[in-house]
């Protein structure tokens, strides 16, 4: 049974009794269908549970069943409701009946009434004499015959009935088949679409290593130029150093020079007589005073060359750490693309894997779905074998009556027929036969 349903203890014993004493009757006359409408509208039963007994694959007596069970176990409002709706929907007398108003049963009868005729005919041989016994064995047999003519027409709408839910169990079992191929087509179309973005992934995660791998590189060539140009640096820091030094030398030199100079001069002043001696010596001075400023001008010639240097290089450093900028900007840009499709790959990995799950659902329930059809048809194989047997005993108690029969028959020829055991005897007969 369905775990959904409600449950409520406070229940009503009477109206628990009358649905127990018209179940038969609601079961073989009621469709749940025609009713269901104004239940689900009250509450009596939700729509979960209307769908899960109308899916079923069984009768309605079987669904009607269903639900009053489930009828059985609410309130008395609940029974109320499903009266008023069996009156809603043209079932009176059933409602009628559920309440205890009416108690004839015999409007819902519909298989014909062939006790009723076997006693109007035991009723015509007991007012009629033993002339009249032909008669009434051809009214019995005329009546035999239209009941076998009956059952025979029952037997072949059920047959027809069996072939007709055998084809369409057929065509369902065809079309359900279809489905599944369809369905195991598109799941081996998903796991090969599945297996080629894998591959893609693992291309792209390839690409983003060589990518972060050379990224690394220019890195590194980056920091071998930074530590290239501090080291140049280093060095025009110690030439201009050593450049100072020099000059400050040789500043104090000229200051000593002119020092002397001017002591010369004073001595030049004072000792007239060795002005030739002192020229001599001026001159010697002022040859070392041109070599001094040639090597002064050198060394300014060598410094501004140095700085010419310094500048190229700075330029240089600049345009590295430009190139670097780009490169690193464009590596950056590269790889936020990558990463991009990365997440997008993934994302179809994943709506990739929940329609995988749902086909793998539908293909349970459809293999569900094929073993209760089996199970149907197995249920109809058996109902009809159920039926040729008892058409076989009916012929057999068919034939052990027209014996009896004709054995009566010989006897009140005899002697005078007692007419009574032989009619208990036959209504006993006909019911078993019925």
């Amino acid at each position: 049974m369905d775990t959904n349903r409600k449950l409520i203890v406070h229940k009503d014993e009477t109206t628990e009794q009358k649905i127990k004493e018209n179940w038969g009757l609601v079961k073989r006359n009621v469709k749940l269908s025609d009713v269901v409408d104004p239940l689900i509208e009250n509450g009596i039963i939700t729509p979960d549970q209307w769908m899960d007994i109308k899916t079923r694959l069984v009768g309605e007596p079987e669904k009607m069943e269903e639900f009053l069970y489930i009828l059985l176990k609410q309130n008395s409002k609940a029974f109320k409701v499903f009266k008023d709706a069996l009156r809603a929907t043209g079932f009176q007398h059933i409602a009628d009946c559920m309440e205890g108003i009416s108690n004839d049963k015999s409007y819902f009868q519909t298989k014909p009434d062939f006790k009723n005729r076997m006693i109007n005919s035991e009723n015509a041989e007991e007012k009629d004499d033993n002339g009249d016994q032909e008669s009434a064995d051809t009214v019995r047999r005329k009546d035999l015959d239209e009941m076998k003519q009956e059952i025979g027409d029952m037997l072949r709408s059920m047959e027809e009935n069996l072939e007709s839910g055998r084809k369409q169990d057929r065509d369902q079992l065809l079309s359900l088949q279809q489905e599944h191929k369809h369905l195991k087509l598109d799941y081996e179309k998903l796991q090969s679409q599945r297996f080629e973005l894998s591959e893609r992934m693992e291309s792209l995660l390839k690409v983003v290593h060589k990518l972060n791998n050379r990224q690394e590189e220019k890195e590194r060539e980056y920091l071998e130029l930074k530590k290239s140009n501090i080291e140049l640096k280093d060095d025009l820091m110690r030439q201009n150093l050593k450049h100072s030094k020099i000059n400050n030398e040789k500043e104090k030199e000229m200051e000593e020079l002119e020092k002397k100079l001017q002591k010369k001069i004073d001595e030049y002043e004072s000792l007239q007589r060795t002005n030739e001696i002192l020229k001599i010596d001026h001159e010697e001075r002022l040859n070392r005073l041109r070599a001094i400023n040639m090597v002064k001008v050198r060394l300014e010639g060598e410094q501004k060359e140095a700085d010419a240097k310094l500048q190229a290089l700075d330029r240089q450093a600049k345009e590295a750490e430009i190139k670097h900028g780009h490169e690193v900007s464009k590596l950056q840009s590269n790889i936020e693309g990558k990463s991009m499709r990365i997440e997008e790959l993934e994302k179809d990995k994943s709506e990739l894997a929940q329609r995988l799950s749902l086909a793998e659902k539908e293909n349970e329930k459809l293999k569900s779905k094929i073993k209760k059809l089996e199970d149907a048809q197995r249920k109809t194989e058996d109902e009809k074998e159920l039926l040729s047997i008892r058409l076989r005993q009916y012929d057999l108690q068919k034939s052990n009556s027209s014996m009896t029969k004709t054995q009566n028959s010989k006897g009140s020829s005899k002697r005078k027929p007692n007419h009574k055991p032989q009619q208990k005897q036959i209504k006993g007969e006909k019911e078993k036969e019925t």
